[in-house]
């Protein structure tokens, strides 16, 4: 029998802008949103730089891992997008000690450009 997604909301993580959740729980997995540097009790982005964006990323979606009662730990799979691959070592550094000490999660970079 296929359950029914359930969806996992937090106030300790950005609300969702649009029409999906913050995550849905299918079957055993747990799905979340991607995230941005929004600093849910303001509402506004945070951070100047990429330590600091990376940083509250992470720590947006470790809110919504709780929700679930669940961290980083859990995590099988990341997915990064950069606007700027220069930024890549301190993205990485970043994500490097946030993850310290847990089973390796997949982390796919994508470089994304935008139209200037």
């Amino acid at each position: 029998m296929i359950r029914p997604l359930k969806e996992i909301r937090t106030d300790e993580a950005p609300k969702a802008i649009g029409p999906y959740s913050q995550a849905v729980l299918s079957g055993d997995l747990l799905f979340v949103s991607g995230q941005i540097a929004v600093d849910a009790s303001t509402s506004r982005l945070e951070g100047r730089g990429v330590r600091e964006q990376t940083g509250r990323v992470i720590g947006n979606i470790e809110a919504v891992l709780r929700a679930y009662s669940i961290g980083l730990n859990r995590v099988v799979k990341t997915t990064v997008y950069l606007t700027d691959l220069e930024a890549f070592p301190e993205m990485n550094e970043v994500y490097e000690n946030r993850f310290r000490g847990e089973p390796s999660s997949l982390l796919k970079f994508t470089p994304f450009w935008h139209a200037s």
